[in-house]
């Protein structure tokens, strides 16, 4: 898991901070720029499979500019998700768990 965090704090899509680990404000960007395109897709009734977090955190670290020899897997993306899950207040991590 340490060496998890260390990538996403290296390129550039975590922070730590007062309260631990979270997105830096690049990284929420892309994700909410994701956020609006899942509504768009949802609108037009296609709906992509998993909960909204994960699919648009998963967009978001697919579409992102890495270093060099950066390979983002399943464990980014899922610690990602529970930085920011973890977060949120319990209404709100309900609407984003699907």
């Amino acid at each position: 898991m340490k060496a998890t965090e260390e990538d996403l704090i290296a390129w550039g899509l975590a922070e730590r901070g007062e309260r631990g680990l979270s997105w830096t404000r690049r990284f929420r960007g892309a994700v909410m720029r994701e956020a609006a395109r899942l509504a768009e897709e949802e609108k037009a009734g296609r709906k992509p499979a998993g909960p909204p977090m994960a699919v648009v955190v998963a967009a978001a670290l697919g579409g992102a500019e890495l270093p060099a020899g950066a390979k983002p897997g399943r464990e980014h993306e899922q610690l990602l998700v529970a930085v920011e899950l973890a977060a949120l207040p319990e209404a709100l991590r309900k609407m984003w768990t699907g």
